[in-house]
């Protein structure tokens, strides 16, 4: 079993091995464990978040489940509110946050866990504290709000018979592959094609801002030279290297993409909250910026492909999505039914 240690550990994982067996719940004096004073706030206010804003986001978003499981020194949390099954070993406690009800046990999980996958049966997020996942309180609950986007993936008609239609697992029957599978990134010449490729991409992003100004055949125009090169990079791929790649696109690609949009979604509703601390709007600016940053530098570093492995293909559909706001206006109403590619949304 892996440590989610890379910059980004969100990842949707259709079965997980715990790390540990169950640990006992620490002793309390004064009764069962409950969420800590200082950490219930943000808990409070990220989930709020995540309601207000996943309705401006993406197609059935504010429909997606939206199961918290909290990952603290000694106990974890189950904010849900359906009770989870006996098999799990939580016990009830007193309280609830908002309409969920709080249910408790030992650590199973790594604390720094970011990340959704059916911890207690069903599409969960899991989440190791700030603290422990190296974010500030804001860019935790955005990653709550990607985390969402991938329960909404989970519960898409069809989406594990497709997952396992892909034939990308091999052997393995952990899910495991959706992180280790043997994509070339290593090979000279595929690192070669895909720079090609993310600079054109980078460049087409950077046209959105010329349609301001008129500039809309241009952006046409980058946008076909980036399908040109996209079409390259795939003649160098094996079909199965291929499908992994947009496979990745497709799902951790739009995460990153429905997260980008956020803190701009939450500042056209003139969005404020005491829950996180500081002014809400300036860091809403800053995470806004800092995403798209990311996702450029990423795109325009040479070596890319071989130092950022499977992640640098989050930059690639965060830019894609970005891309189709503009030139295929409504294309995530095709997102259920045009499952693990983006390549058919691009077309007419």
């Amino acid at each position: 079993m892996i440590k989610f240690k890379l910059p980004f550990r969100l990842f949707f994982i259709l079965l997980l091995s715990p790390l540990s067996p169950l640990s006992p719940l620490p002793a309390q004096a004064d009764g069962p464990p409950s969420i800590p004073d200082d950490l219930l706030p943000l808990v409070e206010a990220s989930l709020e978040l995540v309601e207000t804003v996943s309705g401006d986001l993406f197609p059935g978003l504010a429909q997606a489940p939206l199961n918290l499981l909290l990952l603290t020194e000694g106990v974890e949390f189950y904010l849900s509110d359906t009770a989870p099954a006996e098999r799990y070993s939580f016990q009830r406690v007193a309280g609830s946050v908002g309409t969920r009800n709080i249910y408790v046990r030992g650590n199973h999980y790594d604390l720094s866990y970011l990340a959704t996958f059916p911890a207690v049966g069903v599409p969960t997020i899991v989440m190791g504290t700030p603290e422990n996942t190296g974010r500030t309180h804001l860019g935790w609950a955005l990653i709550m709000v990607h985390e969402r986007f991938h329960t909404l993936q989970a519960t898409l008609p069809g989406f594990s018979e497709g997952v396992r239609g892909l034939d990308l697992a091999g052997d393995d029957e952990s899910g495991m592959w959706m992180l280790n599978y043997d994509f070339p990134y290593d090979d000279p010449e595929i690192g070669a094609l895909f720079y090609t490729m993310s600079q054109s991409l980078a460049s087409a992003r950077r046209g959105l801002v010329e349609v301001a100004y008129g500039g809309a055949e241009a952006l046409a125009q980058k946008v076909e030279d980036y399908l040109t090169k996209k079409a390259a990079f795939r003649a160098g791929l094996s079909d199965a290297d291929y499908r992994y790649f947009e496979f990745v696109v497709w799902r951790e690609g739009m995460a990153r993409y429905v997260q980008s949009l956020t803190p701009i979604a939450l500042m056209r509703r003139h969005y404020d909250s005491d829950g996180f601390g500081g002014n809400v709007r300036a860091a809403l600016t800053l995470e806004a910026v800092r995403l798209n940053e990311l996702s450029q530098v990423n795109l325009l570093s040479p070596n890319a492909l071989r130092s950022l492995r499977r992640e640098i293909f989050y930059a690639v559909g965060h830019y894609e999505g970005l891309l189709l706001d503009e030139i295929a206006p409504g294309w995530q109403d095709r997102y259920a039914g045009e499952m693990f590619s983006t390549d058919s949304y691009f077309s007419n």
